[in-house]
């Protein structure tokens, strides 16, 4: 039996068990492995004044005395009188390896019981021989149920591990994505300005184009119409009717006439 030490022995008085309720403890199992540490969880009621001396024994079910008491553990002292879901453990050593007995956990307040868990049994399984991962290559030696519970809480954690890294992956993701859609955003509104500068560029070029037509229609049409470069036309052949054409004629032939004459 394991070691417990209270400063005086006390009795379960007949009719003590209507004063039981002062503690009540929370997600007692119905059954223990024997080599794996127990959390004690329990709340007090306002009507128990908690003390540094209390204690959690661990009992038969069925006990009368303070001999009983196979193990205990002291309480916890509440912090800023939050009496609530406070938590005692019960290492693997101040466990029995009995499997058929029933037990309970008793919190002794001022050497009173004010307080009584539901019963629950141990069991001790098969034995296996494992490596101690703190220490590799130690043996050391557990139950079967116990080293499946330990490869459960193993795969547990590696579960919450992956979730949580998962978790950071995809929102890094949508981080990420959200950040291209914004540059994307931005650079859909850069080509769509592109597009209208070549679009005005594109106008400004053809405007261009036509007004260099214009100016060489304007210089063709100078070069062909002399008035409007100044460049004057030649004298009109004036045509003589007949007559004034043997007039001429006669002046003409007087004349040179004349001038023989003269010479």
């Amino acid at each position: 039996m394991a070691e417990s030490s209270f400063s005086e022995s006390f009795t379960l008085l007949e009719n003590s068990s209507a004063s039981l309720n002062g503690v009540i403890f929370h997600n007692v199992q119905a059954v223990y492995s024997a080599d794996e540490a127990i959390n004690c969880t329990y709340s007090i009621t306002d009507e128990i004044e908690p003390e540094s001396g209390d204690v959690i024994g661990l009992f038969k079910v069925g006990w009368t005395s303070s001999s009983e008491c196979f193990s205990s553990v002291p309480a916890k002292t509440p912090v800023n009188k939050d009496k609530q879901f406070l938590k005692s453990v019960f290492g693997a050593h101040l466990l029995p390896n009995d499997s058929s007995e029933l037990y309970q956990f008793c919190y002794i307040s001022k050497m009173r019981v004010v307080g009584a868990s539901t019963p629950f049994t141990f069991e001790s399984g098969d034995i296996v021989a494992v490596e101690d991962p703190t220490d590799p290559g130690l043996l050391v030696f557990k139950s079967r149920v116990s080293q499946l519970k330990d490869e459960l809480y193993k795969l547990s954690d590696e579960k919450s591990y992956y979730a949580t890294k998962y978790k950071l992956i995809y929102n890094n993701f949508f981080k990420l994505k959200s950040e291209f859609d914004n540059v994307e955003k931005e650079l859909q509104v850069e080509r769509e300005k592109t597009k209208r500068l070549e679009e005005a560029n594109a106008i400004l070029e053809n405007q261009l184009k036509e007004k260099d037509t214009d100016n060489e229609s304007n210089s063709l049409k100078e070069l062909v119409e002399p008035e409007n470069s100044g460049i004057r036309s030649p004298p009109e052949v004036i045509e003589l009717d007949e007559g004034t054409k043997l007039k001429s004629e006669a002046m003409h032939a007087a004349v040179w006439k004349s001038l023989c004459e003269v010479t």
